[in-house]
């Protein structure tokens, strides 16, 4: 019997894989070192929810799939071995990677189990996400995207311009959309973030500077 984690539900892997490899001995296939860090992590119970990447489409004819990064780390699918695929339905599946290449056509991921074309393409629109402890560190004054979405954003004069709901990627900078303005993630823009209160601060320029009576409802 191959043992593939590839298919298994986060919330089954540990009962699968105690019918997998029952009686104290492994299936045939079975990694020891990948069942001793999927049960390890699973019995941590850290949640699997930061994103840092998606699923674009298939890649050839071999299983392959091209991902679009959503971090700006896209060295680091190199490093990683074990990552959570947020399917389309909302399902939640864990995935062993064999094989990534950055390449110009964007990363290209091999995941344990998935063979062919048409396996591939039940993952496109996958989200790839990673366990917090798993991310590459920040350095001063930037944040992950889940940090910030749902910030509420005042201007310096104290009007409220509501809360952040996406974060999109430019070439020259991020933008934070909120409901009365896209404000460009610039230092002179940014004034002050405070996480705790979930709070940013912000001095628009005038073109950014929202029409009057629109904002938050």
């Amino acid at each position: 019997m191959t043992y593939s984690i590839s298919w298994i539900t986060v919330k089954t892997v540990m009962q699968e894989m105690a019918r997998r490899c029952s009686g104290g001995a492994l299936a045939s296939g079975c990694s020891i070192t990948l069942m001793q860090e999927t049960l390890s992590m699973a019995q941590q119970e850290e949640p699997w929810d930061l994103v840092i990447g998606r699923v674009v489409a298939p890649f050839g004819t071999k299983g392959e799939l091209r991902l679009r990064a959503e971090t700006d780390f896209p060295e680091r699918f190199h490093q990683l071995s074990l990552v959570c695929l947020e399917l389309r339905n909302r399902e939640e599946r864990l995935a062993r990677v064999v094989g990534v290449r950055l390449t110009s056509k964007g990363i290209l991921v091999k995941f344990e189990g998935c063979c062919d074309r048409s396996q591939a393409e039940k993952l496109r629109g996958a989200w790839v996400k990673i366990r917090k402890s798993m991310a590459a560190p920040l350095p001063e004054g930037a944040y992950w995207v889940h940090e910030i979405i749902g910030v509420r954003v005042f201007s310096e004069e104290g009007r409220d311009l509501g809360e952040i709901t996406e974060v999109l990627r430019t070439p020259a900078n991020d933008v934070y959309v909120t409901a009365a303005a896209m404000i460009p993630a610039l230092r002179q823009v940014v004034r002050e973030i405070d996480l705790e209160q979930r709070r940013m601060t912000v001095s628009l320029p005038p073109e950014e500077e929202p029409v009057p009576g629109e904002g938050p409802t």
